[in-house]
């Protein structure tokens, strides 16, 4: 029984490691046909290439999903979990990914001209003020209870 005790918790952890980051198949088909697809589970999804333009993701999970080279021009992304994701070279032109989680994501090469960051959490963890378009003006002091930056300008 001794010897099983490491074998049953190894195999523990590694169940749930895998299921960090494990998409639901159905949402991904949904994406795949209608590119309506509110409230998914997209999380460790890969999406690179694909033509995502004007997709509505609101509140979707795409914690670690692969959107490299993704097309997602006028794209809602509002409220959505991009933490972790790869955004590389990604066309984010006037996409809206405002009060979204971006924390870790990499925008290395992305297009983000005209893009909203409204509320967003950067990819450094600072809030991004209500002036953020096509770039993130960082909020250093957040009021939650407000819902507003209180950095003096």
């Amino acid at each position: 029984m001794k010897k099983e005790i490491p074998i049953i918790t190894a195999f523990i952890l590694l169940s749930l490691s895998v299921s960090a980051y494990a998409f639901d198949p159905l949402d991904l088909a949904k994406l795949k046909k209608t590119k309506f697809c509110p409230a998914c589970d997209l999380s460790g999804a890969d999406l690179s290439r694909m033509n995502l333009r004007d997709a509505y993701l609101s509140g979707s999970n795409l914690k670690g999903a692969n959107l490299s080279k993704a097309r997602l021009r006028w794209a809602y992304l509002g409220n959505a979990n991009m933490e972790n994701a790869n955004l590389k070279d990604a066309d984010l032109r006037n996409a809206v990914l405002s009060w979204s989680n971006l924390e870790g994501a990499d925008f290395t090469g992305a297009k983000i001209k005209g893009a909203y960051f409204v509320g967003a959490i950067w990819t450094d963890g600072t809030r991004c003020d209500f002036t953020s378009k096509g770039r993130c003006d960082r909020c250093l002091n957040w009021s939650i209870k407000d819902s507003k930056c209180l950095d003096a300008k």
